[in-house]
């Protein structure tokens, strides 16, 4: 393998390789899932602490989205939970947005993020006005979770 910095045609790839070994052990028991599935109450809490009583507030959390279809269905499930049974106590928390980013590079480009939007209502009957992205407003951002690949 190529040690010089610059030494490969594109700074991104391997000029030429010997030899590679990759191992990973990972645990999918649903004990293990379940804690790894983090959740958004400590979050949740810090930005609601920072609400104002007399206006109405949104709370945005944005997390990458890395684990896997068997762990993010599970966190996708705590956050629900946790949203519609967390105490606002005397502020005037109305939306909770959670914004999912999922690398979705291919070799054409370095960067991109798949971005998808979650919200859940804290007051009853509430409804967002429109749930925008965080990242690049307008851009690859859609309503839902990343697991769930829209229809082409």
């Amino acid at each position: 393998m190529s040690t010089e910095p610059g030494a490969a045609h594109n700074p991104h790839f391997v000029d030429d390789l010997d030899l590679a070994v990759v191992a990973r052990w990972d645990s999918l028991s649903d004990v293990a899932v379940d804690k790894k599935a983090r959740d958004i109450t400590r979050r949740l809490s810090e930005a609601n602490a920072q609400l104002p009583a007399d206006t109405c507030g949104a709370v945005h959390i944005g997390f990458d989205s890395l684990s896997g279809d068997r762990l993010e269905p599970r966190r996708f499930e705590k956050i629900v939970e946790t949203a519609r049974q967390f105490d606002r106590g005397n502020s005037n928390l109305r939306v909770v947005y959670c914004h999912y980013f999922a690398p979705d590079p291919s070799p054409e480009e370095v960067w991109a993020i798949d971005e998808t939007i979650q919200w859940i209502s804290v007051a009853p009957g509430d409804r967002p006005l429109e749930a925008g992205a965080v990242l690049l407003p307008g851009q690859n951002q859609r309503i839902g979770v990343h697991w769930e690949k829209p229809d082409a």
